[in-house]
């Protein structure tokens, strides 16, 4: 009976392993459930950061791109209004050196039904157009005659 003994215990012990090894199958079960679980709304939270971050690159990429053309067109602008500057500069001198001239170097002219100024100037040639601009070539050459078109009211 020894033997028998014996046996029993070993079962009793055999199903006390056997409920400890489900007990722990079903702790790890749980543990896999609850990452599984993380996982997917890792991945979820994941996806839509993702999501996100290109909404925000596709908008940063078209203000970059909006911001570029409008500083191109306000360095377009800056760059007009100089020549325009530059252009009135070269007017208000000429003006001046017509003025202080002792023979006044003026004559009103009405040619093709427009009128026009014509000057003299002294080193300089040069139309007055909007935008158009006074390359260094036009410096110490000899006199020219000037015309500018006055505007009819």
């Amino acid at each position: 009976m020894a033997g028998k003994d014996t046996l029993e215990e070993e079962v009793l012990a055999l199903r006390r392993d056997k409920l400890a090894s489900e007990k722990k199958y079903s702790q790890l079960q749980e543990k896999v459930s609850k990452l599984s679980q993380e996982l997917n709304e890792e991945r979820e939270l994941n996806r839509c950061l993702s999501d996100n971050q290109k909404s925000w690159k596709d908008r940063v990429t078209g203000l970059e791109s909006r911001l570029e053309d409008v500083v191109k067109q306000k360095d377009s602008e800056i760059q007009d209004l100089r020549e325009q500057v530059r252009d009135l500069m070269f007017y208000l001198e000429t003006q001046k050196k017509i003025e202080d001239s002792p023979d006044g170097a003026k004559q009103v002219c009405l040619c093709g039904g427009g009128s026009y100024v014509c000057v003299e100037v002294v080193g300089f040639h040069r139309k007055f157009k909007k935008g158009s601009s006074l390359s260094p070539s036009h410096h110490n050459r000899k006199p020219r005659l000037l015309v500018e078109k006055r505007n009819s009211k």
